[in-house]
């Protein structure tokens, strides 16, 4: 049978968790995401084309006629607010998901790795910045979370300097370790990553498994 694509950001933080415990109840060893932020994305321009459209036809039920400028500003505003709420809860969620599941070992939560940070559009950004704020929250008591580890990816031209559009997210980033351990971070212009970035290319950022385990290879799918 087929999988149906899912349609809000929640859903798409719910299947990365499934797809965390179900290859975590097939293998050994940990594993990671290497752009969170570039998968979850397409999750967060659902959620809002969502939430506008369902407002704009409120709007046309109510007052009788298509919304003027004015008017759909502010229902834009409205499915951002919405959208921006939603994003927040999902990480949550999943944050809260990677700490409670379990795994075929028993003994452990599936051990599990997220790299993200260099997606400049806005749905890629919010995606980071709620998991950021979600981490430096903690879990329901306040406790830190031991899972998932956070590797935040600083590239020049994208975050590391001021002026840069997720140069606020790499602040952000700074911040939260102090508080809650993670993210560690991913240079990518370090030379022995450098050489296999190319711009507009996620899948060649360089990405790591927990703290210490480096990948550049895929045997799979080009």
């Amino acid at each position: 049978g087929s999988i149906r694509t899912p349609q809000s950001i929640q859903s798409y933080a719910t299947l990365a968790t499934i797809i965390f415990q179900t290859n975590k109840n097939e293998q050994h060893g940990g594993q990671a995401i290497p752009a969170f932020d570039f998968f979850m994305a397409e999750g967060v321009r659902k959620t809002f084309r969502k939430h506008l459209k369902t407002l704009t036809e409120f709007y046309i039920e109510v007052e009788g006629k298509e919304p003027g400028t004015e008017a759909l500003k502010k229902i834009e505003e409205k499915a951002y607010a919405m959208t921006r709420k939603d994003t927040h809860q999902a990480m949550e969620g999943f944050i809260h998901n990677l700490n409670t599941m379990h795994s075929r070992a028993g003994a452990q939560v599936p051990f599990t790795s997220l790299n993200y940070g260099t997606d400049t559009s806005a749905e890629g950004r919010l995606v980071s910045e709620c998991l950021l704020l979600a981490t430096e929250a903690g879990l329901g008591n306040g406790e830190v979370s031991i899972f998932p580890i956070h590797i935040f990816k600083v590239k020049e031209g994208i975050n590391f300097n001021p002026g840069e559009r997720n140069y606020d997210l790499f602040q952000l980033a700074i911040r939260v370790p102090a508080k809650r351990l993670f993210p560690n971070f991913s240079f990518l212009d370090a030379p022995y990553n450098k050489q296999y970035y190319q711009e507009g290319k996620p899948e060649t950022e360089v990405a790591y498994m927990g703290c210490r385990t480096r990948v550049m290879a895929n045997v799979n799918d080009p």
